[in-house]
């Protein structure tokens, strides 16, 4: 009986131990969170609110630019006016208003046209206007004894009006605001690639310091663990007496200084993870869960990376050297306009109309159909400064300076950009060969390391031969470890200067397209915080797939 008792408790306690291993690695797998490269990248471009602010700043830009396109667009205008007037006539006024001392009259003018700039710089007037008189002179006769009709008089005109610069504000002058705006929108569109640039290989970056990070843990487990059992293995040799008490105390000393070592490479895999997390707004699911990345760095060939690809590349897409070419181009916008605004004020006026009269809108209006009474003038106007124009040509000199300034700004950004990718493509070269170099040492160590195991057993080497080579072993697989993410940093580093970050990842937009996402926030109604989550999920997703689907 107790014998089958002691049975079923072993078999019970087998269970138990059974399923505690298993919900172990069940809670395990649950605690633990792989991520690979490309999905912490779309991570963080649903989330990062750098990419949403330089976006919404493209969209500023494109609508300043479409407010100056309305340049040549027509307005309505509308005018009413009531006059009363009262005035005393002089004697040679009242001799010609039938002995009239004062002269008193109401009006009311009502006037709509429709007014528009035209290529050019001239603005151009087609109106109509009605007036109504009422005065004292109406019912009475003049002095020839031509009787005037009681009541209200209707004076009508029709016409169109023409003020044409023709030196100053003038043949494109009127363009500028739209030319600026046009270089702007496209500037900050030069700006939201940068800063997605910018974020996409800060990511990347924090990705790879997290893989060296655990990396550098799974190594120091395994000098622990082959520092363990070296350690087991001198106590059994002491208990037989072919080992000394010095001799594990050596085992053990070593075995310490790796486990600090494991101790402060795990704080920092919590350190960078944390980090990691941070820049996709992000956290983790518990104090416990960890984020494993599963990606390893990529060796490129490097004869893929050449200097002259490189400078056309960076010719082309590089935003900083794109923007400041458009930067020139708006100051000489600038300085051609302010070496128009030196021309003297000089336009050209002219209008033609038909004017009519009568004691209704309707029978003045008639006068005008007939076209009985035409009118036209032309003229010319003049304005000069006395100052000589001073201040257009302070302005001019400024200008110029400014022009000058962006074009040494951009030799500045040149020669840092090719000093930039001389020195990325040397630091590629370097960093591939030592990758190289140090898997050939991490081979060496590990065959050395595995045979003086094995030397160790027979006695022909001692405990500090096998921890200065397992020493060695761990120090190479940190230096090989070190090259691939230096090479890494390298290749983005020469990306991020050739400005093809987004290119090679599928995620370059033009500013139409990143027009036409955006127009989704006025589609949605607004700007409140719900509809914005939405179109920043929108956005990523058209980054991530719309330039397969345009290509396909």
């Amino acid at each position: 009986m107790v014998k089958v008792g002691c049975n079923l408790y072993s078999v019970l306690f087998q269970r138990f131990v059974a399923l505690f291993v298993l919900g172990s690695t069940v809670c395990a797998q649950e605690v633990n969170r792989e991520l690979t490269l490309e999905d912490y990248l779309d991570e963080v471009l649903d989330a990062n609110d750098r990419i949403q602010i330089a976006v919404l700043q493209t969209e500023i830009g494109l609508r300043r630019r479409d407010a100056e396109g309305t340049l040549y667009h027509p307005e309505l205008v509308i005018n009413g006016q009531y006059q009363d007037m009262s005035r005393p006539n002089t004697a040679q006024q009242e001799r010609s208003l039938s002995g009239l001392a004062e002269f008193d009259q109401q009006s009311q003018l009502y006037s709509t046209g429709v007014e528009s700039m035209i290529p050019g710089g001239g603005r151009v007037r087609l109106g109509y206007s009605v007036n109504r008189l009422k005065n004292n002179l109406q019912g009475t006769s003049s002095i020839f004894g031509t009787a005037r009709p009681p009541g209200s008089e209707y004076v009508t005109f029709t016409g169109v009006s023409l003020v044409q610069p023709l030196l100053k504000n003038a043949w494109g002058a009127e363009l500028t605001p739209l030319r600026i705006a046009a270089q702007e929108s496209f500037i900050a569109f030069q700006g939201y690639r940068r800063e997605l640039m910018r974020v996409i290989t800060q990511a990347e970056t924090l990705y790879w310091d997290l893989y060296y990070a655990q990396q550098r843990v799974d190594f120091l487990d395994e000098s622990v663990a082959t520092t363990g059992k070296l350690l087991a293995d001198t106590k059994v040799k002491q208990t037989v007496g072919s080992a000394s008490p010095l001799e594990v105390l050596e085992v053990e000393s070593a075995l310490a200084q790796r486990q600090a070592q494991l101790l402060d490479a795990q704080q920092a895999v919590i350190a960078n993870m944390n980090r990691l997390l941070s820049l996709s707004a992000s956290d983790r699911q518990s104090a416990e869960q960890q984020v494993v990345v599963v990606d390893s760095p990529n060796l490129s060939p490097i004869g893929d990376y050449t200097y002259l690809a490189a400078q056309n590349n960076a010719r082309q897409w590089n935003p900083d050297l794109a923007a400041q070419n458009r930067e020139i181009l708006k100051q000489k916008i600038r300085l051609n306009y302010a070496r128009n605004q030196r021309h003297p004020e000089l336009n050209l006026t002219s209008d033609y109309g038909f004017n009519g009269l009568g004691n209704s809108p309707g029978t003045s209006f008639d006068d005008v159909s007939n076209g009985d009474f035409a009118t036209w003038s032309v003229g010319i106007e003049l304005r000069l400064p006395l100052d000589g124009g001073i201040r257009s040509k302070k302005q001019l000199e400024a200008v110029t300076l400014e022009v000058q300034q962006a074009e040494l700004a951009l030799e500045s950004m040149e020669t840092e950009v090719s000093t930039g990718i001389s020195a990325a493509l040397h630091n590629m070269k370097s960093t591939y060969s030592s990758v190289g170099n140090h898997d050939k040492v991490v081979e060496f160590y590990t065959n050395l390391l595995n045979t003086q195991l094995e030397r160790l057993d027979v006695g022909t080497v001692d405990n500090q031969q096998v921890l200065e080579t397992e020493e060695d072993l761990l120090e190479a697989k940190i230096q090989s470890l070190m090259a691939k993410i230096l090479f890494r940093q390298a290749v983005l580093q020469y990306h991020s200067l050739c400005g093809t970050v987004l290119k090679e990842r599928n995620l370059e937009l033009t500013q139409d397209l990143l027009a036409q996402q955006t127009q989704s926030l006025v589609e949605l109604g607004g700007i409140s915080p719900s509809d914005f989550d939405k179109y920043r999920l929108k956005l990523s997703r058209f980054q991530r797939l719309g330039i397969q689907e345009k290509a396909q």
